[in-house]
């Protein structure tokens, strides 16, 4: 009797053990999920900043070269749109790189999703509105030398090529988005089997 308790006594513990291991592999394949998402938009992000600032920088030069490619009253307009851009944009981009997959921080970075997320939400309620906008106020600025007609037509190609571009950029996101809530979910959910198991 004492050999068949023994044994079951093990048996149990060897269940322990290999409940325990099975955990820690699903924690680590979805830990590896999570981050691989949230690195494709931090980077995106980081190197979308750098794309910005780099423009500014090239807009400045325009600006006192020997022959600026555009009107003045253009580049105040392009300068003062792409520094507030860049000022919106590294605004979201202070609190998204504050996420975090340590436990005591799921929660936080759940938060931070949720605020991430209704700012893309956002940008893809407003983008098309501001851009086309934006490049009316350019053809107007620089009034190039063609037809009323030409002018609407460039205008309306733009903004195809414009919502093109920005399907494909909100497409990414959303899925990028939806793996780290998921995964979220997921380590959130093995945290309370932890505590209940303690």
């Amino acid at each position: 009797m004492e050999d068949l308790k023994s044994g079951w006594k093990i048996l149990n513990e060897r269940l322990s053990q290999s409940e325990k291991l099975n955990r820690m592999i699903i924690q680590e394949m979805i830990h590896k999920k999570t981050i691989s998402a949230y690195r494709k938009l931090f980077y995106t992000d980081h190197i979308s900043n750098l794309l910005t600032i780099l423009f500014i920088i090239l807009l400045l030069g325009n600006a006192f070269s020997a022959k600026p490619i555009m009107k003045m009253q253009t580049f105040i307009f392009l300068e003062i749109f792409m520094t507030l851009a860049l000022v919106v944009q590294l605004f979201a981009f202070s609190f998204f790189a504050r996420f975090s997959l340590e436990s005591a921080q799921l929660i936080e970075s759940a938060k931070i999703i949720v605020k991430y997320q209704w700012w893309i939400n956002k940008q893809k309620k407003y983008t098309p509105l501001v851009a086309t906008i934006y490049m009316i106020v350019v053809f107007l600025l620089e009034n190039p030398p063609i037809s009323i007609l030409e002018t609407v037509i460039r205008i309306i190609v733009g903004i195809i090529l414009l919502c093109a571009i920005l399907w494909g950029f909100y497409y990414f996101y959303g899925n990028n988005l939806h793996d780290i809530k998921q995964g979220l979910k997921e380590l959130e959910e093995l945290e309370d089997d932890k505590l209940e198991d303690a």
